[in-house]
């Protein structure tokens, strides 16, 4: 092979294949061949340029673009080796917030001179018992791409091709690789090389830092026995000296057990190598770090687009979205509200961040959990968060909840697409025949879900079956049987968003050592929502007056912007929601009590108000635009619907285009009231005694609540009908009063007298009718006569005939008479 050619160059054997290929073609042919056998020379000659050439292509396609050999020195290099460093974790601004190492400066390159000479004897026998007998690489496994069975096969696959697929092509370049290293760099080399990259558990990477931090020595110093146990954790980093101290040693006894059968040690030394192992004491340097829940979820999202393994061996930097500013004062004023929950002395306040409100009368709990989320509206970033913290400590995890009613919200937007609007009326009344404290009565939607109030709720799920919910639901990803608070904070921001769909972002960007950047991709979001119907919620729960009912005026939320507020609370009442947000920021909070107490949502505005002010410092007030499709109109309190001019309570009201109200309110009449008796007047009643009364009228289901609540209803009786006195040429003889009648009833009576110029006869409906329907009119007077027949097909109930005679004088002389007309 020529000087500087190389196994991966597919020139050369693309080349050489094509010069194989051409003297074939240009052999003399034989003479006097037959046709027969000149088809089958020209038949092979084409099948072996079609197989040279497909083999050709093939090795172009495993070899092209294969990563330089030359990495691996620049990676391991004694002194400024890039796996030296441990990859760190930096906040938005480039402040470090942690490494992944257990302890800072535990990393230090050791040589094979240095160490125990059992201990690559160990290594090897548990990760590659031929490793002195083959080439690097071998083929068993081909078809497994995660599974790299030598130590120079599993140092590319770590270290080269961590960012390619697992595919057939992976494997064969991989072997490639083993090859080439093996054969370039020797196989000492590639043992060093692995020792000082291995996974020793705990985010230890190389001999040099798993040995101080165990066992308390550095590498150069390890006993053989301990050399032994330090090998046999590489069988499974899982199981180590802190998270199972008791298997680690069955396991190391048995890898000794293995180099004793194998004669690497002879009996008197597995001998004394037992007694050490039994007698070997772990004494680490220090306490591992912990991730935090966001830092977790952050190395998570990394791994989806990068390899986790790759990031853990060491030499990035990884700047993700968190604030350590704003971070370091939720925490503190996470600390200050839980211990003034549970009445614990409280240190000096938060330093640089915003006070602590005084928590809400009632409010303690002895064992409280609490956990947070802040997040940038337009771009789904995390700036802050905080697993769930039980006595000081964070758990990395956001724990699955029962959600209560924090998704409520969510069935009245299924309504709103629906025909249902803010403005639509809903009763918040108790269960039939109970007079029920606490109960609101009849209300907007709007007030309804600012405070979610779960009757009203209840109500419309009834009415709007649970698959549209379930739908709803199922859109954004989230479950009525349990969300973490994450999910409901990235749901709430689909709605800050005006519809759109972006998952919660913890990376920037990833640097190597060198400078060499990588991105995550961007999320350019997806439109879940229409607009219009996002906008429709956030102007409900941005109403500081609608959710007076649960926070006050003013309430302890308002900071002179506009802010959407949704609260839950589970049925159980031991654990509670809060989301505020803005255009801009998004505030998550959920509070669990783990001692028993009930809690409840408004206690957490307390924490709430200083995150928001400190997280919207530097921010200008917005608020939601609105979108084309929304219109604003009039519309009478609580029922929604077109005033009428006795509408009492007129708001403006939002509504999607084509769902405005076209009826005029209906829920507050007009009564006319015997004042003396104060019972409904009738045609009878003097009309000095009469005055008018408007009343909002509550269904028959809603009396007994609205009488106990103080809600004045109309009568339902009349005053006592005192028929006046007959009028001689005005009097309406059959049918009598109070009667009861039915079909054509024929009408009988006088209308005449002195200056008689016509006369009207008229029914009206119920007893104190305000319409009247002439049945009949004659300008020719009668006595003790046919007045009209009247049908009364088609009607039931009280009425009242009334006969009306006119004088040529202008006077009009009326008689009235009550009826029943039965329907018969």
């Amino acid at each position: 092979m020529p000087t500087g050619s190389s196994l991966s160059d597919p020139g050369l054997h693309y080349a050489a294949g094509k010069f194989l290929l051409i003297r074939r073609l240009r052999l003399p042919p034989r003479e006097g061949p037959s046709p027969a056998a000149f088809f089958a020379a020209a038949f092979l000659a084409i099948l072996l340029a079609a197989l040279l050439l497909g083999a050709g292509a093939a090795w172009v396609f495993v070899t092209h673009d294969l990563p330089s050999l030359e990495i691996l020195p620049l990676l391991f290099d004694p002194q400024n080796g890039q796996l030296l460093q441990p990859t760190r974790l930096y906040d938005r601004h480039g402040r470090l917030l942690q490494e992944l190492s257990p302890q800072p400066g535990l990393r230090r390159y050791v040589s094979l001179q240095e160490l125990p000479a059992v201990l690559p004897a160990a290594v090897l026998l548990t990760q590659d018992p031929t490793f002195w007998q083959h080439s690097g690489f071998q083929m068993q496994g081909l078809g497994e791409p995660e599974l790299h069975p030598t130590l120079a096969q599993q140092l590319v696959a770590d270290l080269l091709l961590y960012d390619e697929p697992p595919t057939l092509r992976r494997a064969l370049r991989e072997r490639l690789l083993a090859f080439q290293i093996t054969t370039r760099f020797g196989r000492q080399r590639v043992l060093e090389w692995y020792l000082n990259s291995a996974d020793f558990g705990q985010n230890l990477i190389g001999i040099g830092a798993a040995a101080p931090f165990y066992l308390g020595q550095s590498a150069s110093e390890l006993s053989p026995a301990a050399a032994i146990l330090l090998a046999s954790l590489l069988q499974n980093p899982q199981i180590n000296p802190h998270t199972l101290p008791v298997e680690t040693r069955q396991r190391a006894l048995a890898l000794l057990q293995r180099l004793r059968d194998q004669g690497v040690l002879d009996e008197p030394q597995a001998q004394r190598m037992e007694q050490e192992l039994r007698a070997l004491s772990f004494t680490p340097a220090g306490v591992p770090a912990q991730h935090s829940a966001f830092l977790r979820f952050a190395l998570e999202q990394a791994q989806a687009s990068f390899s986790l393994n790759r990031l853990r061996k060491g030499g990035w930097k990884l700047y993700t979205t968190l604030d350590r500013d704003l971070q370091s004062q939720a925490e503190c004023l996470a600390q200050r509200f839980t211990e003034r929950l549970a009445a614990q002395p409280e240190p000096i306040p938060c330093p640089q961040a915003p006070p602590l409100p005084t928590l809400p009368p009632g409010a303690h709990v002895g064992l409280p959990s609490l956990a947070l989320v802040i997040l940038d509206v337009p771009s789904g970033e995390v700036l802050a968060a905080m697993g769930e913290t039980f006595q000081g400590k964070e758990s990395p995890f956001w724990a699955s909840h029962p959600p209560g009613s924090i998704l409520d919200p969510f069935v009245y937007l299924t309504a709103f697409t629906r025909g249902w609007s803010p403005a639509s009326l809903i009763w918040d009344l108790p269960p039939q025949d109970e007079a029920g404290e606490g109960y609101l009565g009849p209300m907007r939607m709007r007030r309804a879900m600012a405070n979610a109030l779960p009757r009203p709720t209840q109500s419309l799920r009834r009415e709007l079956g649970e698959i549209p919910v379930e739908h709803t639901l199922s859109l954004l990803d989230l479950s009525e049987s349990k969300v973490t608070l994450l999910q409901v904070a990235t749901t709430y921001a689909t709605l800050a968003r005006s519809g759109v769909y972006r998952s919660p972002q913890t990376l920037l960007r990833l640097e190597r050592e060198d400078h060499a950047l990588w991105m995550p991709s961007p999320d350019r979001g997806k439109a879940l929502i229409d607009p219009a119907v996002t906008y429709l919620v956030n102007h409900v729960l941005s109403d500081a007056v609608a959710r007076r009912d649960t926070w006050g005026d003013p309430g302890i939320l308002e900071i002179g912007r506009p802010l959407a507020v949704g609260i839950g609370r589970t049925a159980d009442e031991k654990q509670a929601w809060l989301v505020v947000y803005t255009p801009q920021r998004l505030i998550a909070l959920w509070l669990g009590s783990m001692s028993g107490e009930r809690v409840a949502p408004q206690w957490l505005g307390s924490l709430a108000r200083p995150l928001l002010e400190a997280s919207l410092r530097t921010l200008p007030a917005e608020d939601w635009t609105l979108p084309p499709g929304v219109i604003q109109v009039e519309v009478c309190d609580p029922s929604g619907l077109l005033p009428s001019p006795i509408c009492p309570q007129r708001v403006m009201e939002v509504f999607l285009s084509g769902n405005a109200p076209q009826e005029v309110d209906t829920l507050y009449r007009r009564y006319r009231i015997n004042r003396e008796t104060g019972l409904l007047a009738t045609v009878f009643t003097p009309p000095s005694l009469i005055e008018e009364r408007v009343y909002l009228e509550v269904p028959p289901q809603a009396r007994r609540w609205a009488e106990a609540h103080g809600w004045a209803q109309p009568p339902t009786a009349y005053d006592p009908i005192r028929l006046p006195p007959p009028l001689p040429w005005a009097r309406i003889l059959q049918p009598s009063a109070f009667e009861r009648v039915h079909g054509r009833v024929i009408v009988r009576g006088t209308a005449a007298g002195e200056h008689f110029r016509s006369y009207r006869l008229l029914i009206g409906k119920g007893l104190d009718p305000q319409e009247w329907q002439t049945i009949a009119s004659a300008e020719t007077p009668r006595i003790e006569d046919v007045l009209a027949e009247w049908d009364t097909q088609g009607l039931e109930g009280a009425y009242i005939l009334q006969l009306q005679v006119l004088r040529q004088d202008g006077t009009v002389d009326i008689t009235s008479i009550p009826v029943t007309v039965s329907g018969e």
